[in-house]
């Protein structure tokens, strides 16, 4: 609730400079941790130890604030909800796990309990 009335732009800078000063965030699902090795205006930089021998990955800017404005339109989803899918460019939704480690590390969103 605290950012669903701040614009894309500013809930992107919240989340690179928390990354920037931690250097990693927690995937969710099986908890891996992901390191961050840069941000930039065009993407996130992250690897994972366990995946693709630790080569680096990148999540896009202007498919995160996509996602951003279409989650935020939604009261309640999870990373294998329909609507998501739908929503969201299939580049990012491909990449839920460390999308949704990103938003939860730097409380974006918060994991709500059935």
């Amino acid at each position: 609730k605290k950012y669903i009335t701040k614009s894309a732009d500013f809930i992107i800078e919240v989340i690179k400079t928390k990354l920037n000063e931690d250097g990693f965030f927690v995937g969710v699902g099986q908890a891996k941790k992901f390191n961050v090795s840069r941000t930039s205006s065009i993407a996130i930089y992250y690897s994972v130890y366990t995946r693709n021998q630790s080569k680096s990955e990148d999540m896009d800017i202007a498919d995160l604030k996509i996602a951003i404005e279409e989650m935020k339109k939604l009261s309640v989803f999870n990373t294998s909800s329909d609507l998501l899918r739908e929503r969201i460019p299939n580049s990012i939704y491909r990449k839920r796990t460390p999308l949704f480690g990103i938003l939860t590390h730097t409380k974006i969103i918060v994991e709500v309990e059935n």
